[in-house]
């Protein structure tokens, strides 16, 4: 599952495959559906869709095809290209995305060889180091798919965050930067023991990075460019799936979500750098990892995939504490979606 959003309001889009192997996109205008059925922009995919807006307008979503190239098409003056291009690459993994200034987007994945390799849009338009050929290879030597994520740290920095979980026996969590200053940085890190996927929420003052460990709890690292990395902090409780995160303020409020081993979804806050006592328990029932949109200044969607393959989704207003108001009421919103990552 994937979401992509320009403008103020929002238009929102979200993006899942189907069952039939295509990529299904639905769109969300001030807080609530503007189409009423799934659209199928068809393709024959193995992974589940990665979307990014690098302008006003526009939306490029990509996906893992059934020759495991990476191909992508664009919504561009309210109109979906027909068709997708190929990237080129030999994909064992989803592509993960993020952008750095605008009509940029970068582009990984990991490959049989297990390292991890990027390609990035430099104006909307050019691909490098070429549209359909070789990609940069990152190294890494990952046992995993990788997590990015993108952050202007101010009107001439900006700072590209990668992180993976390296190959037995650890698994540990490994990281990469990319900034105008230094270009590449080494991959560093070797903490911890996970499984999964990780996941990256970068903003301009921190990065924090999470995954789920091999004692099926969530853990969490932080980055700051005054303190480097923190060490490894337990999040506890006992999850099954990928955590997803959202920074409602960059400055003060993070919020977590990941699926527990009952099928129902749990949340967790940091508010000024103090994380909630306890997991917060949100209900549905999910056969995904969840998505969280936020739809406005005071509240939030989350989104995942059922057990009978339909979208379902809950809202919940956003308040000064570290909670969301506890068990929400979850909606169906059709669709037939595959649930697998890949």
């Amino acid at each position: 599952m994937a979401v992509a959003e320009f403008g103020s309001p929002a238009n929102i889009f979200m993006f899942l495959r189907g069952a039939d192997n295509a990529i299904w996109v639905r769109e969300i205008r001030n807080s609530a559906w503007r189409t009423s059925e799934w659209r199928s922009l068809g393709g024959k995919f193995l992974s589940q869709p990665a979307a990014f807006s690098m302008r006003e307008g526009r939306i490029d979503v990509l996906g893992v095809w059934e020759d495991r190239s990476i191909r992508f098409t664009t919504f561009q003056n309210g109109v979906w290209e027909t068709g997708w291009t190929s990237l080129g690459g030999n994909a064992t993994s989803p592509p993960a995305t993020c952008g750095l200034v605008r009509d940029n987007l970068n582009v990984i994945h990991v490959t049989p060889d297990r390292n991890i390799y990027h390609k990035n849009a430099t104006d909307g338009n050019t691909w490098g180091p070429s549209l359909a050929g070789p990609w940069e290879d990152l190294g890494g030597y990952v046992s995993t798919s990788a997590g990015v994520g993108c952050a202007a740290v101010s009107d001439k920095a900006q700072r590209f965050d990668i992180v993976a979980y390296g190959r037995a026996p650890d698994h540990a969590m490994y990281f990469k930067k990319w900034n105008t200053v230094g270009g590449w940085q080494e991959w560093t890190g070797g903490k911890g023991s996970y499984k999964g996927d990780p996941t990256v929420v970068s903003t301009p003052e921190r990065v924090d990075y999470f995954g789920i460990g091999t004692d099926n709890a969530v853990w969490t690292t932080g980055w700051t460019s005054s303190t480097g990395y923190s060490e490894p902090l337990s999040l506890g409780g006992t999850f099954q799936s990928t955590v997803t995160g959202i920074a409602i303020d960059s400055k003060s409020r993070l919020d977590i979500l990941a699926v527990g081993d009952d099928n129902r979804l749990k949340h967790r806050g940091r508010s000024h750098g103090l994380w909630g006592t306890e997991w917060e328990d949100l209900g549905g029932s999910f056969n995904s990892a969840p998505k969280v949109v936020l739809l406005n200044s005071t509240s939030v969607g989350v989104f995942g995939v059922g057990f009978d393959g339909t979208v379902i989704h809950s809202t919940f207003t956003l308040g000064t504490g570290y909670y969301w108001g506890g068990e929400g009421q979850w909606y169906s919103d059709g669709g037939s979606m595959a649930s697998a990552w890949y």
